[in-house]
């Protein structure tokens, strides 16, 4: 998760998602939709020409993927859609060399609404369980912020 604050730089930061609840079902002609809601945070380090501050991260991203067929056991599919997230920056601050507070900045949230691109890939174990792994990138032209990540799941089909 990276951060476009005005008021300095910040490194990209890693963040680990380890729960995020998603919703899918087949529809017909080799298609599904796909519904994830997604929690991240994220703490950055502050330094003289670096602001530091705690992100918060909420999205829910919606789309369609079509699959592309390669085996019986594994079934590859690519995805497009939407995200609507909400990222609020708190506790926003730089300190000076020595490690004392140089100044403080209010906090700030951004609504925003991004275009979702993935690669998902399905493992068929038995009795309708799934084992899964999807790779994603979401644009969002508005403010420049760009997300990428991996994601491993577990799919159980009613």
């Amino acid at each position: 998760m990276g951060v476009d604050d005005p008021v300095g730089l910040n490194p990209d930061a890693q963040s680990v998602v380890p729960l995020n609840l998603m919703l899918t079902d087949w529809l017909p002609d080799g298609k599904r939709y796909w519904l994830d809601l997604i929690f991240a945070q994220a703490a950055y380090a502050s330094a003289p020409h670096k602001v530091g501050q705690n992100v918060r991260y909420i999205s829910l991203r919606t789309f369609i993927q079509k699959d592309v067929k390669l085996a019986d056991k594994i079934i590859p599919w690519v995805g497009v859609g939407l995200e609507l997230s909400q990222t609020s920056y708190t506790i926003r601050h730089t300190k000076t060399s020595d490690g004392f507070l140089l100044e403080k900045f209010g906090d700030r949230s951004r609504l925003n609404l991004g275009l979702v691109f993935n690669l998902t890939a399905d493992w068929e174990l038995k009795n309708n369980w799934f084992i899964g792994m999807k790779i994603e990138q979401v644009f969002n032209p508005e403010n420049n912020l760009n997300t990428r990540g991996g994601f491993a799941y577990l799919l159980y089909h009613l």
